[in-house]
């Protein structure tokens, strides 16, 4: 974590080491860094287990890179990483390495006191995110939202309660507090004496209208399978393994790229993903393990769900299968390598628009709202007042930037191009900076390059998932013999049978219905594994409507007797308790803060 100020007032400020000593209960167990100058202070945390942050520091000068890298440096205790840093300070000042293409996942701020510059930008993906806000102190900038609203006067944003009702998560460029925006992907923010500036270094490509589906296959597999290479080494990595078409490919990508690797499968996956990834294993002499780590306690798992809200800024709720994978693997200090992002390269959030006609009268951002996000569970009844707008209609307005920003695109591309700027950037970041706690993950399917290359897929390459299929093929055939889950062939596009086409239309057809009429059924069907504890057990004090920080957000009464059948449920199996539990602790922990 990260957090500076710039002081409009030269002089007063309130230091960084009274910070450090505040925001360690954010981040607690970690190493901190302070620096500061004339009119800037600035406070770095590094988490105990990962090196998440490299730091250049001279007397006058510092310069911070906050994310997962590669390539020999050294973090700010002087241990090695393979975190790749651009030039600290290169002739051209406003630019402090951009460019540079390793594929990481970054932002960078760097301070000169000697010019009294702050200069800060975000990598193409903008998955670590940056928050900025500003006061009549000076500016803040951070990589957490919280620890802004720790340190200054903050409200809530009910754009932001409106883009969980919608879609379950941040959309745009809002925080949970209106006094409080995130950096978009590819922005740099610039302060000095002549004011302060946001503009683009980077912007997203052009469709490739004359894309080769061999020739991008090609490209994706050497790009990947070259990063592995790089990141894994000679090392053992551990690679997960499920029944879906992207984990496919990525064992086969693993394999051959000729790495050493354990394959697992999370006992919380269905129990029909775990029969099919043990038949792959079994079939391609993979060795492979079950996930199911033994059970934990009350306040082992109250400690680690709070710590999932806290490291993702309570923009999406704590509860995940990665936060319960990457706490059972701590103590494993292996690259562990996930298949986030696999849907960048295929026809995923256009996939409603072949059904326009069914769905018509709505535009295609509506569509994309109702039938493709997951819409939160608290029911209407429950809040306090409804939003001035409705939940959809935020939610729209926050895409509509995207939307038009991609206007020289067709409908479907647009749609894709999104999936990349918003859900990556907001969604996927929340499970990276979890993970990114407790172990060394690898996400081979993101990066700088890949991001260039899946911003330019026309929809001719996207149809089929023919990047993966062909990457299957090209790398190890055996594996796309075996059929993925709920009967989908793994044969490339152009050689699989009418009648597995004709099976995938069907298929297909029966998720859109589903989307469109969803069932009834309420809250996760598998509970975490390893967990039998319940809610009351681990977080009855935060779910107790009397004594709730975010209580002025719903009808208590309506509340309590929508919670009380509820608490004697396993944690994390319902989704309607599981986001308003994640919204108070992010409040409470900001709220204990300040105080």
């Amino acid at each position: 974590m990260f957090i500076c100020r710039c002081l409009k007032d030269r002089v007063r400020g309130i230091g960084a080491e009274k910070w450090k000593a505040s925001l360690s209960h954010l981040r607690p167990g970690g190493r901190w860094l302070t620096w500061s100058a004339a009119g800037f202070e600035c406070a770095v945390f590094v988490s105990p287990h990962r090196w998440d942050v490299f730091a250049h520091q001279e007397e006058r000068r510092l310069l911070l890179r906050l994310g997962l890298a590669h390539q020999g440096s050294r973090d700010v205790a002087g241990a090695s990483t393979r975190a790749h840093v651009p030039d600290p300070w290169p002739a051209d000042s406003h630019t402090h390495g951009c460019e540079n293409t390793d594929e990481g996942i970054f932002s960078v701020v760097s301070y000169n006191a000697d010019t009294e510059e702050l200069v800060a930008f975000t990598d193409r993906t903008g998955m670590w995110g940056l928050y900025l806000a500003e006061d009549e102190s000076g500016i803040w900038l951070s990589s957490s939202s919280l620890a802004i609203g720790c340190l200054r006067s903050v409200s809530l944003d009910d754009a932001a309660l409106g883009a969980m009702r919608a879609a379950g998560y941040l959309l745009g460029d809002i925080s949970l507090f209106r006094e409080v925006k995130r950096l978009d992907a590819g922005e740099r923010l610039v302060m000095n004496r002549s004011g302060m500036r946001v503009t683009r270094w980077w912007t997203p490509p052009e469709i490739r209208l004359d894309a080769d589906v061999k020739a991008e296959t090609t490209n994706f597999v050497e790009s990947v399978t070259h990063r592995l290479g790089t990141v894994v080494g000679g090392r053992c990595a551990l690679t997960t393994l499920t029944a879906g078409l992207d984990s496919r490919c990525l064992m086969a990508l693993v394999r051959g790229a000729g790495l050493d690797s354990r394959f697992f499968t999370a006992a919380s996956e269905s129990p029909e993903d775990i029969e099919v990834a043990q038949r792959i294993a079994r079939e391609l002499g993979l060795n492979w393990f079950e996930l199911a780590p033994t059970g934990i306690d009350a306040e082992g798992f109250r400690t680690v769900i709070t710590l999932s809200t806290l490291l993702c800024d309570g923009e999406n709720q704590p509860f995940r299968g990665t936060t319960y994978w990457a706490a059972a693997l701590a103590d494993l200090e292996v690259p562990v390598i996930w298949g986030f992002g696999g849907e960048a390269f295929r026809r995923y959030w256009s996939k409603q628009e072949q059904a326009r006609m069914i769905l018509k009268g709505a535009s295609p951002l509506e569509r994309l709202v109702r039938y493709r996000m997951a819409a939160w569970s608290v029911p209407p009844e429950v809040l306090e007042s409804p939003l001035a707008q409705n939940p959809e209609d935020v939610a729209c307005e926050l895409l509509g930037r995207d939307y038009d920003f991609f206007a020289t695109r067709s409908v479907d591309e647009r749609l894709e191009a999104m999936y990349l700027s918003e859900r990556i950037r907001r969604w996927a970041s929340a499970h990276l900076k979890t993970m990114a706690w407790w172990i060394e993950p690898e996400l081979p399917f993101i990066g700088q390059k890949l991001v260039e290359q899946a911003y330019g897929l026309p929809m001719a390459v996207r149809e089929g998932a023919q990047l993966f299929r062909g990457a299957i093929w090209q790398c190890m055939p055996d594996a796309g013999r075996i059929p993925h889950n709920e009967g989908y062939h793994t044969l490339p596009y152009g050689e699989a049978s009418f009648r597995d086409r004709l099976r995938t239309i069907r298929l297909d057809s029966a998720k859109l219905v589903r989307k469109i009429w969803p069932s009834r059924t309420v809250g996760h069907p598998y509970p975490p594994a390893g967990v039998s504890v319940t809610y009351r057990k681990c977080f009855e004090d935060e779910l107790d409507p009397s004594r709730m920080i975010s209580r002025f957000l719903y009808r208590e009464k309506v509340l309590r007797d929508r919670l009380r059948p509820l608490l004697d449920e396993p944690a994390g199996t319902v989704k309607m308790v599981n986001e308003v539990l994640g919204l108070e602790i992010a409040l409470r922990a900001v709220t204990m803060l300040r105080t």
